[in-house]
């Protein structure tokens, strides 16, 4: 599987302090000592050791799922990935329909990049999609498969504010809604920054409302006439002055010109040449990571409002005794609105904002609690999220849990949880509320890509093809199956285990229980490297040999630069030296499957869901562009302040607990 491998050198005193043994309970993910492994009819196992077990009945579908919509009828379903929709007739769901199929017989609908959203229109055979990175919306027959219409947000149109210059370039939308009181289609363009309306009879643009920055989740009100908008950037970057495409080689910074957060990342520095780098701004503005409400018949904006817990205020974790200041934005990224509340998740900090229509402001917040020893934590990361018809339950789609909430509204508290495939999305309720539809964006794992029993699939071998997404069908469960999938997911989640700690390992089994004789660490990351490609020849470990094509004694093929070919080649003997005489581990991997994810986690940062969607759709980084929007610097190399958890990463938990470090560039 890929992965970021990495050695760690470790330089301690050689010296023993007295210590008494001492049993302690530390909590363990279940599958410590396991491989990775896919198992639908029992429990498969993931890079993190943790199980996942759905429930109800399991379609495998194509990967990443991001966008799902359920017919008015309830007899389909849509489900959107990055370039490709998968249909599926509820009545029969073993049956899926991939557009376009992987023998091109299906042929593809979008038009090279898709991102969220579908609207189905009340006749339930045609829907509308986002075309993502096209910046168009895309008209779906769902009877026979086929593109119907595609409409083009870029330009001008009536009314536009830019009438005579060209209008809007470079749109990107995510998030669109079928508004039935007036037969329009709203949309969400992240890259200009805006709401916009579309008349679905002329099929023409009548309408451009600014919003906050990168708008991403939308809803409408039952009653037609306000539309919630979740913006989940920070910032918008601004171009470095002097810098155009002719001289961006000379004139472009080479470095960032100041680290984040900052007072210099806020207001700017001078360089020695003169120039004046622009700052951010402040990470609190009212258009950052904000919930905006816009009046759908006077087409302005009616509300800004924070959500969540805010840059800056203090957190307490009273399990480790720790305090410190919040780093990372909330992340309002999805809204589920009924006829009295709306209800949006704030997926940093693990809470759900419950917005007062009548009021017109957020009232109540509600903490997914899941368990006594992990609640002080982050890393539950709600997403989707879906009411019940009659208003009752909310559904919530726990992107890190793998696990769906069930929240009671009126007594705005968590019944419990349905477990899911790995890294639900979205979450949908049939029409007549006794069904739960939820898309899993990487379903049961990959499980090995290779090796001597691996067989590739058709869709390809590598990582992201055979790693498929996962349609979950579920009964509404009563109490009693509601109890027992909430302690399903807690023994997919987690275990308690009682270990003696005699003080001989150097590193304590629980922070702070005794000093440990390791002075220094020096951690260097090898990318794209696996355990078996490096280590598998190991005869101590559990390893595939046939896998280590950076071992003792392999052949090395030539490449097309002329590099010849090489037999019984040594590579990479110091990694096996250090290995062997140090210690190395045969059975550790990094939860990520492309580098936007794993250089997230090897700084201490759970990709969020901004992160896990940009990793999977098309988006072009225009930096001359006049869409703020496609400035995004899109990094899958370091953590943008976008991707921020709640209280930082690895570095400001070093910073928290006084201890020093030098940071070469990650």
């Amino acid at each position: 599987m890929k992965q970021l491998s990495f050695v760690a050198l470790f330089v301690f005193c050689l010296f023993q302090s007295a210590f008494s043994q001492k049993t302690v309970t530390i909590l363990q993910v279940p599958g410590a000592a396991e491989f990775c492994k896919i198992d639908a009819a029992g429990y498969s196992v993931l890079p993190s050791g943790r199980y996942v077990t759905p429930a109800g009945k399991v379609v495998p579908i194509s990967r990443a799922p991001y966008g799902l919509a359920i017919s008015p009828d309830g007899q389909t379903a849509l489900v959107l990935h990055n370039d490709v929709v998968t249909k599926i007739d509820l009545r029969y769901p073993d049956r899926p329909v991939r557009m376009p199929s992987y023998d091109k017989s299906v042929p593809a609908v979008l038009e090279g990049s898709s991102c969220m959203g579908i609207a189905f229109l009340p006749d339930g055979k045609t829907a509308w999609l986002s075309g993502g990175d096209k910046g168009t919306v895309v008209l779906l027959d769902a009877e026979s498969n086929r593109r119907l219409a595609t409409i083009s947000v870029d330009g001008e149109f009536e009314g536009s504010p830019f009438r005579g210059s060209g209008g809007f370039e470079d749109s990107y939308l995510t998030d669109i809604v079928f508004d039935k009181k007036r037969n329009q289609l709203l949309a969400l363009d992240r890259a200009n920054n805006r709401l916009i309306k579309i008349d679905l009879a002329s099929q023409k643009i009548i309408a451009s409302i600014p919003v906050g920055r990168i708008p991403f989740g939308l809803a409408i009100s039952p009653d037609g006439k306000t539309a919630f908008v979740a913006n989940v950037g920070l910032f918008e970057y601004p171009l470095v002055p002097g810098v155009t495409p002719e001289n961006i080689g000379e004139m472009g910074l080479e470095v960032p010109a100041y680290g984040y957060p900052s007072k210099e990342a806020e207001e700017g520095v001078t360089y020695p040449d003169g120039r004046k780098i622009p700052g951010l701004g402040s990470p609190l503005d009212e258009r950052a990571m904000s919930i905006w409400t816009v009046d759908l018949e006077k087409n302005v904006v009616s509300g800004k409002f924070k959500t969540g817990l805010q840059i800056g205020d203090e957190f307490e974790n009273e399990e480790e005794e720790e305090e410190g200041e919040i780093v990372g934005g909330a992340h309002p990224n999805s809204v589920a609105v009924g006829s009295r509340c709306a209800y949006i998740s704030n997926s940093q900090n693990d809470l759900i904002s419950v917005f007062d229509l009548k009021k017109h402001k957020v009232v109540a917040e509600i903490p997914l609690r899941f368990h006594k020893k992990l609640d002080q934590y982050r890393g539950i990361m709600p997403f989707g999220v879906a009411l019940s018809p009659d208003e009752r339950t909310l559904y919530v789609a726990c992107l890190s849990l793998n696990a769906v909430a069930v929240i009671d509204t009126k007594k705005r508290k968590v019944r419990g949880y349905i477990p899911t495939g790995w890294m639900p999305s979205r979450v949908k309720v049939s029409p007549d509320g006794s069904k739960i539809y939820i898309a899993s964006a990487r379903g049961y794992g990959a499980g090995p890509n290779g090796g001597v029993s691996f067989a590739a699939p058709p869709q390809g071998s590598y990582i992201g093809d055979i790693q498929l997404g996962t349609f979950q069908i579920v009964d509404v469960p009563d109490a009693a199956t509601l109890a027992k999938y909430t302690q399903q997911v807690l023994k997919n989640t987690f275990r308690e285990v009682k270990v003696m700690d005699d003080g001989k390992n150097p590193v304590p089994t629980l922070p702070g229980q005794r000093e440990s004789p390791i002075k220094h660490i020096v951690y260097v990351t090898k990318e794209n490297r696996t355990y078996d490609e490096v280590f598998g020849q190991l005869s101590q470990a559990r390893g595939d040999a046939t896998l280590a094509r950076f071992g003792a004694g392999v052949d090395v093929p030539g490449n097309k630069a002329g590099s010849p070919a090489v037999s019984a080649a040594n590579v990479m003997p110091n990694h096996r030296k250090i290995a062997q005489q140090w210690a190395f581990s045969d059975n550790f991997y990094c939860d990520s499957d492309a580098s936007i994810h794993g250089h997230k986690w090897m700084v201490g940062n759970i990709p969020n869901e901004y992160v896990e969607v940009n990793s999977v759709t098309n988006a072009e980084f225009k930096p001359f562009s006049s869409a703020p929007g496609r400035r995004f610097p899109r990094t899958t190399g370091a953590t943008d302040p976008e991707d921020y958890n709640e209280r930082g990463g690895i570095w400001e938990n070093l910073a928290r607990d006084g201890v020093s470090y030098y940071n070469f560039g990650e």
